[in-house]
């Protein structure tokens, strides 16, 4: 596996994604999220209405001017101008995208960006666009092009989801904001058990019949996060800052996102 480039926030913006190779697979991962940083939650917080063209539905507009798709300033070039020309300069047979939380959003939006500018090449490239933790991005209309794109193009889109994270349930899905998720959705319990399902469980994450279950399950992430490192190995032992949010976590589940690491490794699909 080969290191291509490390994008750190381009010409101002909060996106940042590295390319790396592997044999004949090229595989774009988006950043998520940084706990600490202002410009990223204004990017998730701006839930405003965006229209792309040649894009049915509307979409998040903090995302999309994370990713740069509609930038109109020729000399300040976007994220996604960025990658795209990147890419074209590998020749290989797979293109994989991929991202978690604020990540997962954008690793959608820059597959709809391949469409909307018309990079047939790249689509044709494109295998598959895999979530972690991934938000809602648009409206019902904008996923039923999008499911019917991946169709067509025989891309597989899976949607990861870990237990109680609120952030795949933010914007909220209500008949005022219209933010709704399309595709596959992996949900992963507490136990790392995997199953397929249409729509994760309390699509919107409040719900006063969950309040016990949720405490519950983030206790035993608590007791998890020790024990996991005695069964394992040293590899999954915790730092202090995240055993901060595992605790924070009794009162306000679903926030650390080492589940989703830890997934990939232990949960059974």
């Amino acid at each position: 596996m080969k290191m291509v480039v490390f994008i750190e926030r381009y010409k101002g913006d909060t996106t940042q994604a590295f390319l790396f190779r592997d044999s004949g697979t090229i595989t774009v991962a988006f950043r998520g999220t940084e706990p600490f940083n202002a410009k990223d939650w204004m990017t998730d917080c701006d839930i405003s209405w965006c229209k792309l063209p040649n894009i049915k539905g509307r979409v998040h507009c903090g995302f999309v001017k994370a990713l740069g798709l509609l930038t109109t300033d020729h000399h300040r070039r976007g994220a996604h101008a960025t990658i795209t020309q990147l890419l074209r300069s590998h020749h290989v047979t797979r293109l994989v995208v991929t991202g978690h939380s604020l990540g997962g959003a954008l690793a959608v939006l820059f597959a709809t960006g391949l469409v909307m500018h018309g990079e047939d090449e790249l689509v044709e490239r494109l295998e598959g666009v895999h979530t972690f933790g991934q938000p809602r991005v648009g409206d019902a209309r904008f996923g039923e092009f999008m499911e019917e794109r991946f169709r067509v193009w025989e891309v597989e889109y899976y949607r990861f989801v870990y237990n109680y994270d609120i952030v795949p349930r933010l914007p909220f899905d209500t008949n005022a904001l219209m933010f709704k998720h399309f595709g596959r959705c992996i949900y992963i319990n507490s136990l790392y058990e995997a199953k397929i399902v249409e729509e994760e469980p309390l699509k919107n994450y409040f719900d006063l019949g969950s309040m016990v279950s949720k405490r519950v399950d983030a206790m035993w992430e608590v007791v998890r996060s020790f024990l996991l490192p005695r069964m394992f190995g040293p590899d999954y032992k915790e730092g202090f800052v995240l055993l901060m949010f595992r605790m924070f976590s009794l009162l306000f589940p679903g926030l650390p996102d080492q589940d989703y690491i830890n997934a990939t490794r232990l949960a059974t699909y």
